[in-house]
């Protein structure tokens, strides 16, 4: 199949993947900081994005029923990154759909019934609708008057100058960005203090200006503008911040705002082969591997949690379930937090998580397997094998429980907590461990066939 695109980029992956090599025999970095809740456990998020329909749906609202929901926690999941937009909440410049916001509260609300914690994801694709996507509303649209003729495949329109211009003309126009910050202003104080809402993603996949320095010159202050109207306004909701979208691979952040303290550092990672149907082969994996690292470089100098907000693959790219054990390995090496695009219905050449009919799509089972969503403590080591999963951790003083998923579908299941058998039942796939006065290091096991 003609992918093009893929051609033109050939040259800058032949770059990125020497700088990858060079990074490879780099010391791999120390953990980040962790996500934590409110008791002071240590969190590690599990999750989908929801989802795709809505770029496209009428109402920007996702198919998902509350029982659609109620499939992700049996699934383990306890995330989800919740996409909005700019056009639905703000269809009109200082008009506010409150319709659009009653109804993307009522699905935050199943969430948190569910136990499922929500980032809320502001979220743009090609800018919006000018452009035949969705993000950004016409009225906060300037393209200069450049003619736009779509191509195939979508992300190439990127390139275009069109494109590009009006991404340009947002960054250096101080009135369209304050603009989005009242927005966001609006939106923050829509969602403050909702149970469950742990988070909102500032802007999903950043695109830049003309010329150098773009994250420099503009995504930090506009970053630092979001920051300084979170604190006057008071809000607490955490602030989840992308690096721009072609820092995706191998390529450090050259950011220099200041993250708010709870901020968390939100990028994204698509083998750039797998994503244009390419196989995922050994070059990938090297690329991987180096990117990872140098997100977990870049949160160390941010001071922040790291978490991967977006990754996938369909199932007809060669090599798809490398790419999502090679992906899902680093994540525990590093005690991270990750998101999959997307909780859609599609067939094998999408990355949705179910298919068509809605029955689950064989992906999953790269995607659900044991793993501790909660520790409280400090310290933990995580260790896996091919049947096995151990935990330890120094606990730290509160009544708040360690929390464990384990898969139902798991067979002959054997769970020690200190070395003494507990028991379970895979009718209720947590271990809940509270550790009460014992202040020495815990270790919980799991053990399967």
């Amino acid at each position: 199949m003609d992918r093009p695109g893929f051609t033109r980029s050939s040259r800058t992956f032949a770059a990125l993947a020497m700088v990858a090599v060079l990074m490879a025999g780099c010391a791999p970095p120390s953990r980040p900081t962790y996500i934590h809740d409110e008791d002071g456990r240590i969190v590690i998020y599990h999750g989908v994005n929801v989802a795709s329909h809505a770029k496209s749906a009428p109402d920007h609202l996702s198919w998902h029923t509350r029982e659609d929901l109620a499939r992700l926690r049996d699934w383990g999941f306890n995330h989800v990154r919740y996409l909005v937009f700019w056009e639905a909440i703000e269809p009109e410049d200082g008009v506010f759909d409150e319709t659009y916001i009653a109804n993307t509260l009522e699905r935050l609300r199943w969430l948190d019934e569910l136990g499922i914690d929500v980032i809320v994801d502001l979220h743009q694709d090609l800018y919006g609708q000018r452009f035949g996507s969705h993000g950004f509303p016409d009225w906060a649209t300037d393209d200069g008057g450049r003619e736009y003729v779509p191509k195939h495949p979508w992300n190439v329109n990127y390139f275009q100058t069109s494109m590009w211009g009006t991404f340009d003309n947002f960054w250096r126009s101080d009135e369209i960005k304050a603009r989005y910050v009242a927005m966001v202003e609006y939106l923050m104080g829509k969602i403050e203090g909702v149970p469950g809402v742990v988070g909102l993603d500032i802007m999903n996949e950043p695109w830049p200006s003309y010329g150098l320095l773009f994250e420099r010159k503009f995504l930090s202050g506009f970053y630092e503008d979001i920051q300084a109207m979170r604190r006057r306004n008071g809000f607490t909701t955490p602030l989840f911040f992308e690096p721009i979208v072609t820092d995706t691979m191998v390529l450090p952040s050259t950011l220099v705002f200041k993250p708010d303290p709870g901020s968390v550092y939100y990028p994204h990672y698509y083998d750039p082969f797998g994503h244009e149907g390419l196989p995922y082969g050994p070059l990938g994996r090297v690329l991987l591997g180096a990117t990872v690292k140098q997100r977990v470089r870049d949160a160390h100098r941010f001071g922040t949690a790291l978490m991967f907000g977006e990754f996938g693959i369909a199932d007809t790219t060669s090599g798809s379930g490398a790419f999502l054990e090679d992906f899902i390995a680093l994540m525990n090496e590093y005690h991270l937090g990750w998101t999959y695009w997307s909780y859609d219905k599609g067939g094998p050449s999408s990355f949705c998580l179910v298919q068509e009919d809605g029955t689950p799509n064989p992906k999953l089972s790269h995607l659900v397997y044991v793993y501790p969503q909660r520790i409280a403590g400090r310290n933990p080591d995580i260790e896996y094998d091919d049947t096995t999963f151990t935990l330890r951790y120094d606990p730290i003083d509160t009544s708040a429980p360690t929390v464990v998923f384990v898969p139902p579908s798991l067979t002959n299941v054997r769970v020690t907590v200190n070395g003494a058998a507990t028991d379970y039942h895979a009718t209720a796939p947590l271990i809940v461990h509270a550790h009460g006065a014992d202040s020495s290091r815990q270790e919980l096991s799991v053990q399967w066939q």
